[in-house]
């Protein structure tokens, strides 16, 4: 009894299009697997939030901001705080839980603790929380129209007091050359 022959031709173009679909496919796997896998602070303010049980601060009104890593990496954060409109300054939070620097794991968060009293929470431009790599993760508040502006105008007011002091120490080397 014969042995039956299969034969089987496959076109150049057909294999072309198969590696090309599974090369995207493969590709598209891992943009996807790098995105999911770096670290992803998330900030949430609460504003108004009364204390109770601890004689230090009963009755005082706080805002309360949240730092939470949704990412998988781990991050340490440094620092908590807010950039304000210009020209008004930046600020960071003394007091948080747990005390920075401090590794956020998968879903673990830390929160800061403000007085809310001598806090005007209209000029605010910008929450940030800033890693030990020196990133800034940020939860805008202000709106676009008038947060441009302001990171424009303290730009160009911290380049104006760069070279001033520039000038200051140049003045001074020169004074103590002569």
């Amino acid at each position: 009894m014969p042995i039956p022959t299969f034969h089987l031709s496959i076109s150049g173009s057909v294999l072309a299009f198969y590696g090309a679909v599974l090369s995207t496919i493969t590709a598209t796997a891992q943009v996807i697997a790098h995105l999911r896998d770096r670290a992803h602070i998330k900030i949430r303010v609460q504003p108004n939030m009364e204390t109770m049980g601890d004689p230090q601060t009963d009755g005082m009104t706080f805002v309360i901001v949240t730092a939470v890593n949704a990412g998988r990496r781990p991050v340490t954060i440094t620092t908590i705080g807010a950039y304000r409109l210009h020209p008004r300054k930046a600020f960071v939070c003394a007091d948080t839980r747990p005390r920075t620097p401090y590794e956020l794991t998968e879903g673990k968060q830390m929160m800061a603790m403000l007085d809310q009293s001598g806090l005007d929470l209209e000029s605010i431009e910008h929450w940030g929380v800033w890693d030990a790599t020196g990133r800034e993760h940020r939860l805008n508040i202000a709106p676009w129209y008038k947060r441009w502006p302001s990171r424009v105008r303290r730009r160009f007011s911290m380049k104006r007091d760069e070279r001033h002091r520039e000038r200051k120490k140049e003045e001074e080397r020169t004074k103590a050359t002569s």
